[in-house]
C-alpha cells in the first residue's frame, strides 16, 4: 500500500509479505534519475540522527548503489499475512494493523 509524500519520486508505502511488515520511504524520481534519486538520499542522510529521533527507532538507510532507485526502511518485525492467527492478533492489536486474508 502506498502513498504520496507530496514530493515527486519520494513515496511512503506500507508492505505485508508472508512473515514480515515493513514501512519505508521509497525514492524514485523516474528513468534517467538514477544520480538525482542519490543526492536526495544523501541528502536525507545527512540528517540521519535527527530523522530517527523523531522516527522513535533505527531505520534501515539503502542507497541500493547499482540501482536506480533508494530506500530507508523500517521492518515491523510482527509478522506477515501468512503469519499465525494468536501472533496476528498481536499485531493488530498492539499496533492498530488491519491484515485482510
Amino acid at each position: 500500500m502506498g502513498a504520496g509524500s507530496g514530493v515527486r519520486g519520494l513515496g511512503f508505502n506500507y508492505a505485508v509479505t508472508k512473515h514480515d511488515s515493513q514501512v519505508e520511504i521509497y525514492i524514485d524520481r523516474g528513468a534517467n534519475c538514477d544520480e538525482e534519486n542519490k543526492t536526495i538520499f544523501d541528502q536525507l542522510s545527512l540528517h540521519k540522527e535527527e530523522i530517527e529521533e523523531q522516527f522513535g527507532d533505527p531505520l534501515d538507510w539503502q542507497r541500493l548503489d547499482g540501482k536506480r532507485a533508494c530506500r530507508i526502511k523500517k521492518d515491523i518485525g510482527l509478522g506477515g499475512y501468512r503469519t499465525d492467527e494468536l501472533q496476528c492478533q498481536a499485531v493488530q492489536v498492539g499496533n492498530e494493523f488491519v491484515f485482510i486474508e
